[in-house]
């Protein structure tokens, strides 16, 4: 069901961008915490540092992991995009089966023009996902999708591996903006 999922998302990425809707994502409320994440992270090791002491290795591992993402996020701002109608909150219960067999999706209100790549990487990563994926299956998925999009977008598959590091830390950083502010 991969490869007709990989199938699917290829053609919704046929729907026109003009005129569309934002895609909901790293773009907006999860780009500003990008942009602040190596501080929140080491924010989080300080106050591990002091109050936590059984959380300090990992307080400290997730700073330097924050300082990690920082260079992924950079890089991925430099590198050229093409944009496309995306299906974002990919997650499998937002995807069915009719009764014929085809593969269709629901909840649809976070859709729309965005950077393929982000969402591509948020069904790999994603919580409660990420060990759903075989990699026979990620490879069925993979194999068709980035053979009819990478030749006009060569940059796919680099922004796709940037952003699965990326989408984790951003969410041990909202996990770790709520830890601080509980302790506040």
């Amino acid at each position: 069901e991969m490869g007709d999922l990989a199938r699917l998302w290829l053609a919704i990425h046929e729907v026109p961008v003009e005129g569309a809707p934002r895609a909901r994502g790293i773009a907006d409320g999860a780009g500003r915490l990008l942009d602040r994440l190596p501080h929140v992270l080491q924010r989080y090791a300080d106050w591990a540092r002091e109050s936590a002491p059984a959380c300090r290795p990992m307080a400290e591992a997730l700073a330097l992991a924050g300082v990690r993402a920082e260079a992924a996020a950079v890089e991925l701002r430099r590198l050229p995009v093409r944009e496309l109608y995306c299906r974002s909150d990919a997650r499998f219960s937002n995807v069915i089966a009719r009764p014929d067999g085809r593969l269709a999706m629901v909840d649809w209100e976070d859709c729309g023009v965005a950077d393929p790549a982000q969402f591509v990487a948020d069904l790999r990563t994603a919580p409660n996902q990420e060990d759903l994926i075989s990699e026979e299956a990620w490879r069925a998925f993979s194999e068709t999708y980035l053979a009819a999009l990478t030749p006009a977008d060569p940059d796919l598959t680099r922004r796709i591996s940037l952003y699965e590091l990326l989408i984790p830390m951003l969410w041990l950083g909202w996990m770790a903006e709520r830890i601080l502010a509980d302790a506040e």
